[in-house]
Parts: C-alpha cells; sequence; structure tokens
C-alpha cells in the first residue's frame, strides 16, 4: 500500500538517532520473499493488515511467515499490525508474549475502528503504552 510507505517515510524521518537513510529501510514486495531475505533484528515491524486482507488476512499467512516476522523483532523490539483487527495470536504474539489491542475512530467519519495490535517479546526493558489518539481496548 503506497500510502502505508509515504506514512512510514514521513514518521521514521523524525527519528531520534541518525538520519531515516541510516536507520530505516522500506522494502515493498511480496512478503515471503521479503521475509527470506530480512536480516533483523528490527526496532519496528509492522503488518499491513489491509493490504493483507485480499489474501485471506494474516490468518492466510504460512506458519513460516508468522514465525519470520517473530524472529525479526529485536529484544525489545515491537510488531504492529493494523489497520484491521486480528487476534493477538494471529499477530504473532506467542504464549508469554505481550500484547496490547489499541482502537481510535478513523478520521473522517469512516465506521468502524481501526486497531493496531502491539506485540513485544517477553522480558521487554519497556511495557506496551497507548499511541497517539489510540486507546487500549477494553
Amino acid at each position: 500500500n503506497p500510502a502505508v510507505v509515504d506514512l512510514a517515510r514521513e514518521h521514521f524521518e523524525t527519528a531520534p538517532e541518525g538520519s531515516a537513510a541510516e536507520r530505516v529501510r522500506l522494502r515493498v514486495g511480496n512478503l515471503e520473499d521479503l521475509l527470506r531475505e530480512a536480516r533483523g533484528p528490527y526496532d519496528l515491524v509492522l503488518v499491513d493488515t489491509a493490504a493483507l486482507a485480499p489474501l485471506g488476512g494474516v490468518e492466510g499467512l504460512s506458519s513460516s511467515a508468522r514465525a519470520a516476522l517473530l524472529s525479526a523483532v529485536a529484544r525489545d523490539g515491537v510488531l504492529a499490525a493494523g489497520p484491521l483487527p486480528v487476534d493477538a495470536s494471529m499477530a504473532g504474539a506467542p504464549p508469554g508474549w505481550q500484547s496490547l489491542e489499541l482502537r481510535r475512530r478513523p478520521p473522517g467519519g469512516e465506521t468502524g475502528d481501526e486497531v493496531v495490535v502491539l506485540v513485544r517479546p517477553a522480558g521487554a526493558q519497556t511495557g506496551l503504552e497507548p499511541v497517539g489518539d489510540f486507546r487500549a481496548a477494553p
């Protein structure tokens, strides 16, 4: 989704350590191919659930793709999946990992919530916190 790529560029240009060119790598293509080529660990792994919807959503990912997403997350990193709802276990949260579901009303009066599931390995240095105008789901 080109909008996700633009949003990532805009957001990560504000990275406090080094320039985006040094710290951020954006790759676009077939997920399975990209995961095979990924050389983590990464501080943040984003899963665009809207882009996966035509392929069956996160549920349509192979077990090896889900395992590769998890293994790409750094020890204190985060895997974020959204904006379409996804069960934390399908986003990749194995037993013992921390997860937090965040929701917000989409801008422009659209119906339905935008949902982000944050997943962090057990024992990570810090907890999971709400972001921006997203609020923790009850």
